[in-house]
């Protein structure tokens, strides 16, 4: 899904793959409506929009990712597609554990 959004936005823009991602996302989910599958999409999302520099859409797509499914914590701290995030402190306050 990430691959073809990089295409599309090389292509015609960050703006065009966002809307290309969030088209591919509402297919997706109709295959499963499960909340498993509901985060792996979400996280792609974020992945998506970290790469194109639109930060606000990357954190609140992650954190609904994580919310369905926080065993994906760990991994989002080391994912390099999320790297963009990784100095932002909204970042940080979604991925580390409460007191």
């Amino acid at each position: 899904m990430t691959h073809s959004a990089e295409c599309a936005r090389r292509r015609d823009g960050a703006a065009q793959a966002a809307r290309w991602m969030e088209g591919a996302a509402r297919l997706l989910q109709a295959f499963d409506a499960s909340d498993e599958w509901g985060a792996v999409i979400r996280y792609n999302l974020a992945c998506h929009y970290a790469q194109v520099n639109m930060p606000d859409k990357a954190l609140g797509s992650l954190r609904s990712a994580l919310d369905l499914t926080p065993v994906l914590i760990g991994w989002s701290t080391k994912d390099p597609d999320l790297a963009p995030l990784h100095d932002d402190p909204r970042f940080d306050a979604i991925t580390k554990p409460g007191p």
